[in-house]
């Protein structure tokens, strides 16, 4: 004990620097992770602001390749007037103002059910609600007719109870567009007349006579028709646009006036009922 007495005397100066030592080390070390944990924290602002420049980027070519879809998928009444850049411009504005896009991922699809339906991953928080139109980039889909916080359950075309207004896009007969349960790539058209001139591969469309669909939106193509002797009216078979067994990605369309019009019908309708 006594000769370790001695020799920690003798080797005093070299105890104190080594322990003068290790308190700088530690110092530097303490001090460099605060400098080290200050510039991470900096570089993290730095990131999260630059990733919201990004999303800004890349939500404001969303929203045009938005209104180019829908502008797309609605029929125009005029080919030439289309041609024109002024009429095409014009076209552009009636639609943002009459109509917003909400985009959204299909989650869950059936269908080979009497009563198929989709789950979309957008909800109320999201600003869907019931009777919203949902059309891909093929065709029209079908409306919402649920939703919660999150999610929204759609009735597609491919079911039952699934009707819509439809027209020829040549002809412009108005029918009524219904699924007959066989096949999700068919629906059949009703209430055609025999004086409309169809052919096969004619465009169906929707027409003015719905509130929840656009007019113009494509449909599907007439796939082939005949006349039923006991029925002054066609029977159509249209094979749809819309391919549901690869349905992804669709738009849900926010009729911005479809409150105003569905309460100003109503009303009408009550007058003339009593």
């Amino acid at each position: 004990m006594k000769n370790l007495i001695q020799l920690v005397i003798r080797f005093r100066f070299l105890v104190y620097y080594v322990f003068l030592s290790l308190i700088c080390v530690f110092s530097i070390v303490q001090l460099r992770l605060y400098q080290g944990s200050a510039m991470l924290n900096q570089l993290w602002q730095i990131t999260n602001s630059l990733h919201q420049k990004e999303h800004e980027f890349w939500s404001y070519f969303s929203l045009k390749e938005q209104n180019r879809l829908l502008t797309q998928q609605l029929d125009l009444k005029s080919a030439n007037d289309w041609n024109s850049p002024h009429a095409q411009a014009q076209q552009q504005v009636v639609f943002a103002q009459t109509y917003t896009c909400i985009p959204a991922d299909v989650v869950y699809v059936t269908t080979d059910m009497t009563h198929n339906f989709l789950t979309l991953n957008k909800g109320l928080q999201d600003g869907i609600k019931t009777d919203m139109a949902v059309f891909c980039f093929g065709g029209i889909v079908g409306r919402i007719v649920g939703a919660s916080a999150h999610f929204s359950s759609v009735l597609p075309l491919i079911n039952k109870e699934s009707k819509v207004n439809c027209r020829l896009k040549k002809d412009g007969s108005y029918g009524s567009l219904g699924w007959n349960m066989e096949d999700y790539r068919f629906a059949q058209l009703s209430d055609i007349p025999l004086n409309a001139k169809i052919r096969q591969g004619d465009s169906v469309i929707t027409s003015a006579l719905s509130s929840i669909f656009p007019e113009g939106m494509f449909v599907g193509t007439v796939y082939y028709y005949k006349r039923n002797p006991s029925e002054s009216f066609y029977t159509v078979k249209v094979q749809l646009s819309t391919d549901f067994k690869r349905l992804q990605h669709v738009y849900v369309l926010d009729y911005k006036f479809k409150t105003e019009r569905d309460s100003l019908e109503l009303k009408t309708k009550s007058v003339y009922d009593h």
